[in-house]
């Protein structure tokens, strides 16, 4: 697995387009998520939800979740976009998941 380190993340990140607060949504509907969006924070305790046929060379990942969600041929596409860390990232998730919440 490959771990970035903070300079990475916030090189990744600079070359994101701004986003908005009110522009981070919940997809209710993991393939049509996984086809128009290329940045995803992936907090499900499933493993090979995220299959190769959707990765971009643009998608970025940030998961916190056991199991990884991803397949092991979606990883190896993605694996230098993939911000992978249990805790810090969790608590990121909620935190996003909290601000949507009306």
């Amino acid at each position: 697995m490959t771990r970035l380190k903070k300079e990475d993340i916030m090189d990744i990140i600079q070359k994101l387009p701004a986003v908005k607060w009110q522009e981070i949504t919940v997809g209710k509907n993991l393939e049509e998520a996984l086809s128009r969006y290329t940045v995803f924070f992936d907090a499900s305790p499933s493993a090979n939800i995220i299959q190769a046929k959707r990765i971009k060379p643009e998608t970025l990942i940030a998961a916190p979740g056991i199991p990884l969600g991803l397949s092991e041929e979606a990883y190896f596409l993605v694996k230098e976009r993939l911000i992978y860390d249990v805790l810090e990232i969790g608590v990121a998730a909620m935190f996003v998941q909290a601000s949507c919440v009306q």
